[in-house]
């Protein structure tokens, strides 16, 4: 993949050198934001792209190091994704000449979006400031041999030292835009971390079959803070990945950021120090584990570390062919699936498939293979993905092919409310046929379950979609009402996912999305009619404010019984049906 990547570089290393300041994201956010503000002035639109700590805005870099000209539908579908599971987020997308008012539809939707064509001239103050005094002779040297790329290595690491240097100067994720965001990006953090405070990257598996000493070991994963089985690693051959396409996550001021900026940039100067940045991430790493448990900050060997750090398993990222190698009606492997499974779709496992990737996974490449098998089927992953993790607001939207005769009138991008169970639905159109040639009987309906976790699967991924009218794009903010005509439904508001202020305590009371929340649900309590939830806003901060909703277990939905082997007396799925329709949420937009 980064191979394919590489040869699409090519086409950008005559163009002009890029770089990027410190304080140009600040100021190109605040730029963004006065736009937005003065194209929705009428409606009232509230602040945006907020750069203080105290809104707790996550930021995000997204890469884009190919001619503006490719930009299309993949990239607006990888950014889309981002502000899908993180509405509050600064999104940034580094590129070579994107236009400056590419992204003001997002803006006018309330989300925080910017691009920033690279330019020359601060690379030395960013740089400077990054890796902090006493590096000024380095920095020197380090852009008078980059300042002209010759070779795709030297143009990668160009932008791996600009994302590492943004990543120690504000903190923040980057990531490639040939992908999609599947969850948000610290899921699977313990519960003891959050985004803000730790570093997050990815496992790599080397092509290798001798043991690398520099590798992780047995000791490493086992000492990690997601230790895991003998037969769900690999010993002597993982690293961590670390390329500039690599999604990664860093902390504002991070030691192990700042000394492997530090070490990219005498590998480039001195080709006798160079050392693959994935192989000395990876020994740095070792170290940091060799002090755990052993709480941040803590000097290891003369290395300082000043954030916890969390490895993900290989396997977070969607792979492209399935573990169980099952193909439909014993089929073969063909040219379309010989590359990836994941652009055609395996009927009757639909659903098992997208629940799958959508509950545990964080990462879909969309660059498996060549771009003549990248045709997304309806029902595959890559299929569902794309539909049901976009927010309609790209120009062209991703639509599922259809099957039939003709060209498909394309239906008008109007405002609408998605759902969890817009997904299960498609997953029981795409396996219908399958299902009744083996008679195989349809799953029940998808319900919302209760509890915070179960917030967290339903809730968050109930999205408000789509553009305003035609006429006045952007310009009239949403009303999101949610009532219960059958009573007995209590919705509270969760914490952000892990989230802490950047003094690492819980935040009180809460980040603006979390007291909107709050103030929607007071809102309706003052109301005699039978809201449950109330909120006026734009579509990012609607979306902030829902995706934290959940609402309490309710009592009577099991009953104990002493006949039963696990003491438990279940209901139907015609009982559970009944009473779904009693206390079904209904809303209006």
């Amino acid at each position: 993949r980064l191979a394919a990547m590489q040869r699409l570089l090519a086409v950008s290393l005559l163009a002009l050198l890029a770089v990027l300041g410190a304080e140009a994201v600040p100021a190109l956010l605040n730029a963004a934001k006065g736009r937005a503000l003065g194209a929705a002035a009428a409606a009232g639109a509230r602040e945006l792209c907020s750069t203080t700590e105290e809104d707790d805005r996550p930021n995000f870099f997204l890469l884009w190091p190919i001619a503006p000209q490719q930009f299309g539908q993949t990239a607006y579908a990888a950014l889309e994704s981002v502000l899908f599971h993180h509405p509050t987020a600064n999104v940034v997308v580094i590129s070579m000449g994107l236009a400056d008012d590419l992204f003001d539809a997002y803006l006018l939707e309330g989300y925080c979006v910017a691009s920033f064509a690279l330019h020359e001239g601060v690379l030395e103050e960013l740089l400077a400031g990054a890796t902090g005094s006493g590096a000024e002779k380095l920095v020197a040297d380090f852009i008078s041999r980059v300042r002209q790329p010759e070779t795709q290595d030297t143009f990668l690491t160009l932008f791996n030292s600009v994302l590492l240097a943004l990543q120690v100067l504000l903190g923040g994720t980057s990531m490639n835009m040939e992908g999609l965001l599947l969850n948000p990006f610290d899921f699977a953090l313990p519960s003891a971390l959050s985004l803000r405070n730790t570093g997050i990257f990815l496992e790599r598996l080397e092509q290798t079959e001798v043991a690398l000493d520099w590798a992780l070991q047995a000791e490493d994963f086992e000492s990690s803070w997601l230790p895991r089985t003998h037969v769900d690693r690999a010993d002597s051959a993982t690293s961590l990945c670390m390329d500039a396409l690599c999604p990664r996550s860093l902390p504002k001021g991070s030691s192990f950021g700042q000394q492997l900026l530090v070490a990219v940039m005498q590998g480039a100067v001195d080709s006798s120090k160079a050392v693959g940045i994935s192989q000395h991430g990876t020994v740095m790493y070792r170290l940091y584990v060799r002090g755990r448990p052993s709480p941040t900050p803590r000097e290891v060997d003369g290395v300082m570390f000043d954030h916890e750090m969390v490895v993900l398993p290989y396997w977070i990222q969607v792979q492209p062919h399935f573990s169980d190698a099952w193909k439909d009606f014993g089929s073969e492997e063909g040219e379309l699936t010989k590359h990836s499974a994941l652009y055609q779709a395996r009927h009757l496992r639909v659903l098992s498939d997208w629940s799958l990737i959508s509950t545990a996974r964080l990462w879909l490449p969309l660059n498996y293979g060549p771009p003549s098998v990248r045709q997304p089927m309806p029902g595959s992953v890559a299929d569902m993905a794309l539909k049901h993790y976009s927010l309609g607001l790209s120009p062209r939207p991703y639509r599922s092919k259809p099957f039939r005769n003709g060209r498909k009138h394309r239906l008008p991008n109007i405002r609408r409310l998605r759902l969890p169970s817009d997904a299960a639905a498609d997953a029981d159109k795409s396996s219908e046929g399958a299902a009744q040639v083996l008679g195989v009987k349809p799953p029940p309906p998808e319900g919302a379950l209760p509890g915070t976790i179960g917030g967290f699967r339903t809730f968050g991924e109930i999205r408000l979609v789509g553009r305003g009218a035609a006429e006045a794009p952007g310009l009239s903010p949403w009303r999101l009402t949610l009532s219960a005509p059958g009573g007995g439904i209590r919705l509270f508001c969760r914490r952000e996912h892990r989230r802490t202020f950047a003094n690492g305590k819980t935040g009180e009371p809460g980040s603006a999305a979390f007291r909107a929340c709050q103030a929607a649900l007071t809102r309706a309590d003052e109301k005699a009619d039978e809201a449950l939830f109330e909120m006026c806003g734009s579509a990012g901060e609607v979306n902030a404010a829902v995706s934290l909703l959940a609402y309490q277990a309710q009592e009577g939905l099991s009953v104990s019984s002493s006949n039963s082997e696990d003491g438990i007396q279940r209901l139907s799925v015609e009982q559970l049906s009944q009473d779904r329709k009693s206390t079904r949420l209904n809303s209006s937009h």
